[in-house]
């Protein structure tokens, strides 16, 4: 499983950082890891999902 950081994320799947960090708030995308200084990994197996 490759994880993506969420700017690769939202470019693969053409929105705005903003939005994937949106629906993380909103609980419809959750990020696969969280890492201690918060930044938010997306695994590939989500990209398909998206």
């Amino acid at each position: 499983m490759e994880l993506m950081s969420i700017g690769k994320f939202a470019k693969r799947v053409g929105v705005s950082t903003s939005t994937i960090r949106k629906m993380d708030r909103e609980g419809l995308l959750k990020p696969c890891r969280v890492s201690d200084g918060g930044t938010r990994y997306y695994s590939t197996e989500q990209l398909r999902a998206f």
